[in-house]
């Protein structure tokens, strides 16, 4: 039932954003985050981020996200 709801809001109310958590492999830690948003789908354009510790920097962990 939740699900269905859901999947109905969806429709009527289409996401513009999705936020995603970069987790590292080896140990499950939180470092950061990326996400896709301010989607226009109709000019088919978005926009592409992503925030990392500074301890991560360098590390290829963005390149690998994206």
């Amino acid at each position: 039932m939740v699900l269905a709801s859901w999947m109905e809001e969806q429709h009527r109310i289409p996401r513009t954003e999705w936020p995603l958590a970069i987790v590292r492999s080896d140990d499950g830690a939180l470092i950061g985050g990326t996400g896709i948003g301010a989607v226009d789908w109709k000019k088919r354009e978005a926009a592409f981020g992503y925030v990392l510790r500074r301890s991560t920097w360098g590390r290829g962990y963005a390149t690998e996200a994206g």
